[in-house]
């Protein structure tokens, strides 16, 4: 499988587009000090890479809603932007897919506002952004994934998801796209050790 055989390429944010590692573990850490919570060590966020925010409140925040911890977030990245690095060559990474007649898609378990930051921060385009107000099962279920290619009317066997956990391969796999792992956390598959990779597939 190559670029050729595919018609769109969907990205996970944290990790794939966006290293957000050392900006979650600050901003958690944060909450966990205003909310009189546990403080949440690295280990704690590898653990929990990927899960939704709904799955944070019951882990780190109980008893707290989604709209205040949401909110408390929101009040946070503008003091924290710089923490979210850019993945190298993601936005020239991009425009190269696109130049070649390929649709992207960004499809995240992170609110919209956030994950607007990021594309703004990085001077992104995607054809298309899924995030967490626009479905109501969080991957590891395939609604994402299967919301973006329907918008961008590609069937899902003609497209590819690159993510860094496996709920992202799992949401891939049940939707019927193709999976393409980067980072340490996907084990089994295809595996990219960049985004340029993608430029260089060869077709099978």
């Amino acid at each position: 499988m190559g670029p050729t055989r595919l018609a769109a390429v969907l990205f996970d944010l944290d990790g794939v587009i966006v290293n957000t590692f050392a900006y979650w573990l600050t901003v958690m850490n944060r909450a966990a000090v205003h909310y009189r919570a546990p403080a949440i060590s690295a280990e704690d966020l590898r653990r929990t890479w990927g899960q939704s925010l709904q799955e944070d409140i019951r882990d780190s925040f109980p008893g707290h809603e989604a709209a205040e911890l949401e909110e408390f977030y929101r009040n946070e990245i503008p003091e924290l932007v710089e923490l979210l690095k850019v993945a190298p060559k993601a936005a020239a990474v991009l425009a190269t897919l696109h130049r070649g007649g390929l649709a992207t898609g960004l499809v995240t378990n992170a609110s919209g506002f956030f994950a607007r930051t990021v594309v703004e921060h990085g001077r992104l385009s995607f054809d298309v952004l899924v995030t967490a107000e626009d479905v109501g099962r969080p991957k590891p279920a395939p609604v994402c994934v299967q919301l973006a290619c329907g918008r961008l009317s590609v069937r899902p066997s003609r497209a590819l998801f690159v993510g860094d956990s496996p709920f992202d391969q799992k949401a891939a796999v049940a939707a019927g796209a193709h999976f393409a792992g980067i980072g340490d956390q996907v084990h089994t598959g295809l595996k990219l050790i960049s985004l340029t990779d993608l430029l260089h597939m060869e077709a099978e």
